[in-house]
């Protein structure tokens, strides 16, 4: 069998390679995240409440899908139990956004 000309064929490997600092590569996150879909709302002093999903949870910050505008820092609000955790946005990409708790 011929290998196509521009093409590389190397070993098949499955799942997250890991590196020395324990993160797997493609990832930015040192703490692993849960794929999560709750609801929850994003509030700020001078703002009304914004609806939001959490798609993902860690214990240090959260990917969240919003359709409004919201600033650099803020309270995030979960559904059902009513915990709240200050943020601060660490990325933004069409309507997900990255927060850090602090």
């Amino acid at each position: 069998m011929e290998t196509p000309p521009n093409r590389v064929l190397g070993p098949i490997i499955e799942g997250p390679i890991i590196i020395e600092d324990r993160r797997a590569v493609g990832t930015r996150h040192r703490v692993p995240r849960m794929r999560t879909l709750k609801g929850a709302q994003i509030q700020w002093p001078t703002g009304f409440p914004v609806k939001c999903i959490v798609r993902n949870l860690s214990e240090m910050g959260a990917k969240i899908e919003v359709h409004s505008p919201v600033p650099g820092t803020f309270e995030l609000i979960f559904d059902g139990d009513g915990s709240r955790r200050p943020c601060r946005v660490v990325w933004r990409k069409e309507i997900l956004i990255g927060v850090q708790f602090i």
